[in-house]
C-alpha cells in the first residue's frame, strides 16, 4: 500500500487530498486502518484510491466505505517495432510540422486554449462538485510543473495552423511517456487528435527513444482510440475511486 499527499490537488482543489495506491496483497482491513490515519489528519477532505482490477473484496467494499467508483485507468505501451500508422492519419501528415515552445508568449497561447476547455473528461471535470474550468486549471498548474522540471511542450501544425500540443517525459535511454496531449477547441471534430498522436509518437523514436509508455483513463475514449490504432497495447489496469469527507 502506498499513499501519497496529493498537494497539487490541495491548490487545485482547495481541498487537502490524498491518493491511496493498493496492491493484491493488501486486505481491506489494513485498508481501513490506513483510512483512519489519514482522516486524523486535520482538513482531510479528498481521498483517490487506486486498486487493481479483480479483486471482489475491493470492488464490494469500498462502495460500502463510501467510495465511489470515478474511472479506469489504464496503462499503454508500444514498441518502436510494433508501431503502425494507419492510412487515413498518414494523409493528414504531408501538411503538418512539429515545433519545440521557448517562449513564454508561446506557453500562454498553448494556457488560453486550455482555458477554453479541451479536457473535460477526467474525474474532475465530470465531477459536478468541481467543474471543467477546476480541470483544465489543474492541467495548467501540471504543465507548468513539468515545464519547470525542462521537459518540453511541443506544439503540432496543420498548414502553419496550431492545432494542439503533446508533452513527453523521458523515463530512461529507452523509454519514453507520453504525458499529456491535448487538441484545441477549434479542431474537436476534425480528427486531428489521432494526428497529434502520431506525431507525438514519431518525435520519441526521432530522440532515439524505442518504448513508448501511456495512461489513459475509461472516461476518454478518443484517447484511448488514438493510442490503439497505432498499435498499442493495454500493460494493466486499476479502478479508481474518490471519497469526500463532508465534515
Amino acid at each position: 500500500m502506498k499513499v501519497i499527499d496529493a498537494y497539487w490537488d490541495e491548490k487545485n482543489l482547495g481541498l487537502k487530498s490524498f491518493e491511496v495506491s493498493l496492491d493484491k496483497n493488501d486486505s481491506v482491513e489494513a485498508f481501513v486502518e490506513q483510512e483512519k490515519e489519514i482522516l486524523s489528519k486535520e482538513g482531510s477532505k479528498y481521498i483517490v484510491v487506486k486498486v487493481p482490477p479483480n479483486n471482489y473484496e475491493y470492488l464490494t467494499s469500498l462502495p460500502k466505505l463510501g467510495y465511489t467508483f470515478i474511472e479506469a485507468s489504464l496503462k499503454l505501451i508500444l514498441r518502436k517495432r510494433d508501431y503502425n500508422c494507419p492510412r487515413f492519419v498518414m494523409r493528414f501528415d504531408k501538411d503538418c510540422k512539429v515545433e519545440s515552445l521557448e517562449e513564454e508568449k508561446d506557453f500562454q497561447r498553448v494556457f488560453r486554449e486550455i482555458e477554453k476547455g479541451i479536457f473535460k473528461t477526467d474525474r474532475i471535470a465530470i465531477d459536478k462538485d468541481f467543474s471543467v474550468d477546476m480541470a483544465n486549471q489543474r492541467y495548467i498548474n501540471w504543465i507548468r510543473s513539468l515545464k519547470e522540471k525542462g521537459e518540453k511542450i511541443y506544439e503540432v501544425y496543420v498548414k502553419d495552423k496550431a492545432i494542439g500540443f503533446f508533452i513527453l517525459k523521458h523515463v530512461d535511454d529507452a523509454n519514453v511517456q507520453g504525458i499529456l496531449t491535448g487538441l484545441y477547441k477549434e479542431f474537436e471534430e476534425s480528427g486531428y487528435g489521432a494526428l497529434i498522436m502520431k506525431k507525438l509518437k514519431d518525435k520519441g523514436w526521432e530522440l532515439g527513444y524505442r518504448t513508448y509508455h501511456a495512461q489513459v483513463v475509461s472516461n476518454n475514449v478518443k484517447a484511448l482510440r488514438s493510442n490503439l490504432i497505432f498499435g498499442s497495447m493495454v500493460e494493466s489496469i486499476n479502478y479508481h475511486y474518490i471519497k469526500k469527507i463532508r465534515k
